[in-house]
């Protein structure tokens, strides 16, 4: 390698870096204030199922679906949120991306995507979408017991989860690379 290529992988290494730092801690600070809020959400979905007469001594439960989806979508996104963290970490550290354990974060965040579809999927049967704009659903409303049931597929989520599961075997053959180019030298 000459001093001039060496010069650019250098400088495109310390960018890769200091993007991966600005990101990470962009996600952390997400990660706190979304830790905050869906605790509280947690426990207003809880009280508002299990104790109703907080609210007004009239008040219907609202059920255990909503307490259910909101500690379901929470884990997801909390295991979404610390998976991009130890991903751009790695890469802060200057270790390479193209590593098993890259590998294995990326394919969990596709596992995620596919979850979210899936439990998004089987909580819909039986309702509508009231507004639609793309692949953004953005309220639900239940539909009177003589229709025909319905089952929405969030396609944008699972394309991201099919997308990362390509990427993440894009990644396995960069590792595949690296280890060989590593020998050979």
């Amino acid at each position: 390698m000459t001093t001039e290529e060496y010069t650019k992988t250098e400088a495109s290494l310390n960018r890769l870096k200091k993007s991966a730092k600005a990101i990470r801690v962009f996600f952390k600070v997400v990660f706190v204030l979304f830790c905050i809020v869906w605790v509280m959400l947690v426990a207003l979905f809880g009280c508002l199922s299990f104790f109703p007469e907080i609210v007004s001594p009239d008040a219907e439960s609202a059920g255990a679906v909503p307490f259910i989806l909101c500690i379901v979508f929470g884990l997801l996104i909390a295991v979404f949120l610390r998976q991009a963290i130890h991903f751009l970490s790695d890469i802060e550290k200057g270790e390479s991306p193209f590593s098993m354990r890259q590998v294995r974060r990326i394919r969990v965040v596709a596992l995620i995507f596919i979850v979210y579809v899936v439990v998004e999927a089987v909580f819909s049967i039986g309702q509508t979408t009231l507004v639609e704009s793309g692949s953004l659903m953005v309220k639900y409303s239940v539909t009177s017991v003589n229709s025909n049931p319905t089952l929405s597929i969030n396609f944008g989520m699972l394309s991201a989860a099919a997308i990362l599961y390509c990427l993440s075997l894009v990644f396995e053959y960069g590792t595949l690379l690296q280890q060989l180019s590593d020998e050979t030298l």
